[in-house]
């Protein structure tokens, strides 16, 4: 770029400024050539014109002229002239001084090619004084700013980084820590613990959807069945209107009259039966031998006392009521129906299937033909109990006792009804030596010594059975069925 001194008017007759200075402040008589550097100063140029022509009126020549660029070199160019310098020239020339602020080069070079300049930094720029101060500083101190936000910018994206890279050695550390902690033959039964738990867990729910999959063929094959059962019955009803005319009486239901039963002989011992007989007598028309039997049994064995008074309750109404030796049911002829339908119960015969088809529509006949004998031995057999328990009774509840005993034995009587006009014939029975297992009776009591041998102690009730089923079939002996196991007590030896 060119740098110029301001334009003044001289004189016509002044010649043009020579092409070469000397440095008046150096004692070299080289010219000052203008020097081409491949690094340029940071500091700005600056020309500074003073003029001792008191006649100059322009104050351009006692400012200072920035230069344009600091990127490049500085060439001086003749003076020109014009006509008009000529005619407003000073009279008589005066020495003039140009100094030129450089800083030299490292290698001279009076090559005329200027290389590529450098931009300088902002904090090496001398700023001369000039009215652009202002924007310079503002620009300067923009990009302080931005300089110094990009380094903060850096600054925490290195720390992120560091601290990402120190979290995962942390991690990975904590990870190396865990497994060296864990012996080796812990690790393997660990990972072996895991394995079994996973293939546990999937074989629990394998086995929860198969679950819920035979639960829904279930339904459907119950349904499946109801209707079957249905199409069934139709299909017999007209073959055969009366063939399903019998009573039935379910398994359900025999349990749970059975249980009442029991229920009620076990609260009126323990509630009613509870005196040890002193100096008294019992009822005229009580049978003696009984009644010294069970005070006999209560002295010997007051712990089981209890037990053998449940025992003889059951024993007067499976002997009366059940086999069939107090005509309680059907008039005149039905205790000797009773005691034949229980003879046919021991037989195995091809033709029970209509036997059973006899005996309910029998009993159904018979049970209508119930008279005041029937009813005479119901109250034949409670007085008898009565009177025989009367003595160990508590005086206070004697009044009732009687009543309670009726209550028990009518529900006798009508289940052995029952049992009479079904199609299934039901037989009872008392447990022997032979025949006991221990999972086959309900135990209510445990005397002798621990973890000896055990052995049957008092048969308190029964065993209820049944052979063949309400339709009429399955009448042998395989088939046979326990529906309420006896009660006893077990003596370990």
């Amino acid at each position: 770029m060119e740098y110029t001194a301001p334009e003044r008017r001289e004189r016509p007759s002044r010649a043009a400024a020579p092409k070469c200075f000397n440095d008046p402040e150096s004692d070299s008589d080289e010219p000052i050539v203008p020097r081409h550097r491949s690094e340029f100063s940071t500091r700005a140029r600056v020309i500074h014109v003073k003029h001792d022509n008191a006649d100059s009126g322009s104050d351009q020549a006692n400012k200072s002229s920035p230069l344009a660029t600091i990127n490049q070199g500085t060439s001086l160019n003749k003076r020109a002239f014009t006509k008009d310098d000529d005619d407003t020239a000073s009279p008589s020339k005066k020495t003039r001084k140009i100094v030129l602020k450089t800083k030299k080069c490292t290698a001279p070079s009076n090559n005329a090619t200027i290389p590529q300049p450098i931009t300088p930094a902002l904090s090496q720029i001398e700023v001369s004084p000039s009215g652009n101060m202002p924007e310079i500083q503002m620009i300067h101190d923009g990009l302080s700013f931005i300089q110094k936000l990009l380094s903060s910018t850096i600054s925490m994206a290195e720390a992120l980084a560091e601290l990402d890279a120190a979290k995962r050695k942390i991690a990975s550390l904590e990870s190396q820590l865990l497994e060296d902690s864990v012996p080796q033959d812990n690790k393997s039964k660990l990972k072996e613990c895991k394995r079994e738990l996973a293939n546990s867990l999937n074989n629990e729910q394998r086995l929860r959807n198969d679950n819920v999959e035979l639960t829904r063929k279930l339904k459907e094959l119950q349904a499946f069945n109801m209707e079957l059962r249905v199409d069934v019955a139709t299909l017999l009803n007209e073959r055969d209107p009366h063939l399903n005319d019998a009573f039935k009486i379910t398994d359900d239901e025999v349990e749970q009259l059975w249980g009442s039963i029991r229920y009620n002989i076990f609260n009126f011992v323990c509630q009613v039966v509870t005196v040890k007989p002193y100096r008294l007598s019992p009822p005229r028309g009580t049978n003696h031998s009984e009644v010294e039997a069970l005070k006999a049994m209560q002295r010997k064995y007051p712990e089981e006392a209890k037990f053998y008074f449940q025992q003889y309750i059951w024993k007067r109404l499976v002997h009366y009521i059940f086999q069939g030796e107090a005509a309680t049911f059907g008039g005149p002829t039905g205790q000797a129906f009773h005691k034949f339908c229980l003879d046919i119960s021991e037989i195995d015969c091809q033709t029970m299937e209509e036997m059973s088809r006899v005996k309910a529509h029998t009993a159904k006949f018979l049970s209508e033909s119930s008279d005041a004998g029937n009813t005479e031995e119901i109250n034949r057999v409670t007085r008898m109990m009565y009177n025989e328990l009367y003595i160990f009774m508590d005086p206070a509840k004697q009044g009732s006792a009687e009543e309670w005993l009726g209550k028990i034995v009518d529900k006798a009587v009508n289940l052995n009804n029952g049992f009479l006009k079904s199609r299934a014939f039901f037989v009872t029975n008392w447990i022997g030596e032979d025949d006991f297992e221990l999972q086959g009776v309900d135990v209510r009591g445990r005397t002798g010594k621990r973890g000896g041998e055990p052995v049957l102690g008092v048969k308190i009730s029964p065993r209820l059975g049944k052979i063949g089923n309400g339709d009429g079939e399955f009448f042998n002996s395989i088939n046979a069925m326990v529906l309420c196991k006896p009660i006893v007590t077990l003596n370990y030896e």
